[in-house]
């Protein structure tokens, strides 16, 4: 349902509030007459999505409800709407399945199949494209079909193989029959710090089935031991890399979550071959492949550009690449209807972010090859960061993942796809794709809702002809151009231009922000330390304004959207509801929580929209300790 369509079944006086921009009140005036379908359209259009998601639930539309889950980063809302389809009809679950299916979300699909009724073979083949390759094969094998599971985790290496991989593999062929296999991967397994349960399930059966009776008496007498071993108090020995999870974003083969034990930081290890069970495994060509892709990435990463995503190690004879933990989200999630014309100076900053990175790359000679959103992350700064040069390399590797389907075709420039090497234009060809795609929220080729600047720009970034195509350098120029002619008024105040004086009243709010104000670029004052904004950079709190970009000491600061108030925190109400953000500032470093408190002013606090309240940074990055005004401190 549109929101046209509600406006037709509305009464006139709710028809002039919401006019008014009043969407909101309006809302919870039908959510308390139990209108629930039309509150959610109307929670829907301010991108509310977490109330729309609970309304199209309470009004009984699941559809609506999960596609508006899907819009948030509430894991937990998700869930429940995933809960809500057990009592579904099939055609709302298949429904749902092709959502899930086409937003490439793989660990949902997997929840909404492990339900009573779901095929086990899609339920595998979810779990599966979510690189939960153990949860694949567990669910076939709780169905009885072995062998099925034990396809999922082949190719096994005893030395190599994750260890519950082998396990569960035992455990397989001694059901299938084999019993000599299965010995086998139990001995290897227990060497590598298996449960002594395996002896007693496995092995000792295995061996009685092979003749060896008396070696299978020996391992049923030391499995109690290993038991009592196992619950001793020697720490059991471990690599460097403590393996917490699977990455989502692999750029082949699997990618794993870790902890560098050395170095505490946290990881991602890209074992490039692993899992792809195809036939040029473990050959000489694939070898050389994955050689000639983690050269071309280390060769890039010595520039040690901030737009170029940092590489910490890699094998090429291992096929191991091993990088600083990404975002949870990429460039792809920004990607949607209605797109970011309205928030035009964040997508230049990006993609200027992004383009200086690659001229720096192509002025070594260096080309990308595969810019996908899909493998594009973000630095804590929410900048956004090029994947590891020469990803189009591992093309020669059946069961790649260096972009879907959609990005593959249109994003690819047309003389690569006839067959010809990637060149420095076929990257502008890309990223020229990529910024169209970020403004209109959708990958096509289409151009023409572009405003006449970008529009011009993207046209020549995405010629045909790679000759015609500016370099790297000459669209930099190009952007920044576009980015001064509509940033000329940025650097005005919210507080001051937007939302109007402060001492009229506690509350104000913000009808209409004029189109100029998109975004805020603020100057920190000189009683900022160095070491104070580089900690601000570091931390990503939903509590705080998004910072877009940096340079030196001016930073471009996300805009307000549209219904936020800044909220007099003097004020009793404003601040009895605002403790909870006061607290989450207690919670960062103590040096950058002193910064903050120190400039807090009744101008610091926003309330948004949903009902969220957020520290306003281009308040108070142009704000020193002796202008706080003596604001409440909580």
């Amino acid at each position: 349902m549109k929101l046209a369509e509600v406006l037709k079944l509305l009464e006139e006086d709710l028809i002039t509030r919401i006019d008014r921009g009043d969407y909101d009140g309006v809302a919870r005036l039908l959510e308390d007459r139990e209108d629930h379908l039309h509150a959610a359209v109307l929670w829907e259009t301010t991108w509310d999505f977490e109330r729309a998601c609970q309304a199209y639930l309470a009004a009984g539309a699941l559809i609506d409800g999960l596609r508006c889950a899907l819009s948030t980063s509430n894991t937990a809302l998700a869930d429940e709407v995933i809960q809500a389809f057990a009592s579904a009809s099939a055609p709302e679950r298949s429904a749902a399945e092709a959502l899930l299916r086409r937003r490439k979300r793989s660990g949902l699909l997997a929840s909404l199949l492990s339900r009573p009724g779901g095929d086990p073979s899609a339920h595998s083949d979810a779990l599966a494209d979510a690189g939960d390759l153990l949860g694949a094969a567990t669910a076939l094998a709780d169905r009885g079909r072995y062998d099925e599971a034990l396809q999922r985790l082949r190719p096994i290496d005893e030395e190599q193989s994750p260890l519950p991989h082998i396990e569960l593999a035992a455990s397989l062929h001694w059901r299938l029959g084999d019993a000599e296999r299965a010995a086998t991967l139990s001995q290897h397994a227990l060497r590598r710090g298996a449960s002594g349960s395996l002896n007693r399930q496995v092995l000792a059966p295995a061996l009685v089935a092979l003749g060896h009776g008396l070696a299978a008496d020996i391992v049923q007498r030391r499995a109690p031991a290993q038991n009592e071993a196992a619950s001793g108090d020697a720490a059991p020995r471990r690599g460097r890399y403590l393996v917490q999870g699977v990455s989502p974003h692999p750029f082949a083969g699997r990618a794993l979550l870790a902890i560098d034990t050395i170095e505490h930081r946290e990881v991602e290890i890209h074992d490039l071959l692993s899992e792809s069970g195809h036939a040029t495994h473990g050959s000489p060509e694939a070898a050389d492949v994955v050689r000639d892709f983690i050269e071309a990435a280390l060769a890039a990463a010595e520039l040690r550009h901030p737009a170029l995503r940092p590489i910490l190690w890699g094998d090429v004879n291992a096929g191991l690449l091993i990088l600083e933990r990404g975002s949870k989200t990429t460039l792809r999630s920004l990607i949607r209807p209605p797109g970011l014309l309205q928030d035009q100076l964040r997508v230049k900053a990006m993609m200027l972010f992004m383009l200086r990175g690659l001229a720096a790359a192509h002025d070594r000679g260096l080309v990308h090859g595969a810019l996908f959103p899909s493998l594009i992350v973000f630095d804590p700064a929410e900048r956004p960061l090029l994947s590891p040069f020469g990803l189009h390399r591992l093309s020669a590797i059946v069961a790649t993942r260096t972009g879907s389907l959609d990005e593959l075709l249109s994003l690819t420039a047309p003389e690569v796809r006839a067959g010809r090497a990637p060149t420095p234009a076929s990257d502008i060809f890309s990223l020229g794709r990529i910024l169209a795609a970020l403004a209109l929220g959708q990958i096509s080729e289409e151009v023409s809702g572009l405003p006449p600047q970008l529009r011009e720009l993207v046209s020549s970034m995405t010629s045909e002809a790679p000759e015609d195509r500016p370099s790297a350098r000459r669209a930099m120029a190009q952007l920044s151009a576009a980015r001064d002619a509509s940033a000329s008024v940025t650097t005005a105040r919210l507080t001051s231009s937007v939302l109007g004086p402060r001492e009229q009243t506690s509350e104000v709010a913000d009808p209409s922000p004029p189109p100029s104000l998109a975004h805020a670029l603020a100057t920190a004052h000189d009683s900022w330390r160095d070491e104070e904004l580089e900690m601000l950079c570091s931390e990503s709190h939903g509590f705080m304004q998004p910072i877009l970009d940096r340079q030196a000491r001016q930073f471009l600061v996300a805009r307000w959207p549209h219904g936020c108030a800044v909220v007099d925190i003097g004020e009793r109400s404003g601040e009895a509801a605002s403790r909870p953000l006061f607290e989450a500032i207690e919670r960062l470093p103590p040096t950058l929580a002193a910064a903050l408190r120190g400039r807090m002013s009744h101008a610091s606090v926003v309330r948004t929209p949903a009902g969220d309240w957020m520290l306003s940074l281009d308040d108070l990055l142009g704000r020193g300790p002796e202008d706080s005004g003596g604001a409440a401190k909580a």
